[in-house]
């Protein structure tokens, strides 16, 4: 299968589930997943980036990594809400502030593979309602949730092209998977007072 494809394939995690699917990971005191899930959610990173992220970068509110896909630098911060609730989440892990935030039990990092099988689990587990459950589904999580605070509409879909770094708009669209009949939802949810 093709990289393009398997990109594809993945399905969002709905931004009306993110919330739940931390809450039941809070509920079972798995605080490190929890923090995966924010942070990638809140990130719009791929996974090979979130690896790189440390305990120093989430304290410090600031993120500058070196993209391993494309080679450029990225740089992000946190909303003061996620970045509170990433400190508590911190708070309750003993890991130091040179750690990386996805920590394996024999190695540095979590395997991409080990983690996409975690979401496996975490799907039957928590009856998440998602198909194609990965990593990926967590940065279309967050395309969808930029999509919808911006208005939803070419504009939304251009700066969300530029941030994914695709080639084109059309790729944007198929990629976040949001059909007609959202875009109609999203159209009615405009309000004048």
């Amino acid at each position: 299968m093709r990289k393009l494809e398997k990109d594809l394939s993945a399905d969002p995690l709905m931004p009306e589930t993110f919330p739940i699917y931390l809450k039941k990971l809070e509920a079972d005191g798995d605080h490190q997943q929890a923090l995966y899930v924010l942070i990638h959610v809140s990130t719009g990173l791929r996974y090979s980036d979130i690896q790189q992220i440390t305990v120093r970068m989430i304290k410090e509110n600031l993120i500058i990594i070196n993209e391993k896909k494309t080679g450029k630098i990225t740089r992000r911060k946190f909303d003061e809400s996620v970045w509170e609730k990433a400190l508590v989440y911190l708070h309750h892990l003993d890991i130091n502030d040179d750690s990386f935030i996805i920590k394996g039990k024999f190695s540095k990092t979590i395997h991409i593979n080990t983690m996409n099988e975690r979401l496996k689990r975490d799907k039957l587990r928590y009856d998440l309602p998602i198909n194609n459950f990965s990593t990926h589904s967590f940065r279309k999580c967050f395309g969808r949730m930029v999509f919808m605070a911006n208005g939803s509409g070419e504009s939304a879909y251009f700066m969300l092209s530029a941030v994914f770094n695709h080639s084109s708009i059309a790729y944007t669209k198929r990629y976040l998977k949001i059909t007609q009949e959202e875009l109609m939802e999203f159209a009615a949810t405009i309000k004048i007072s």
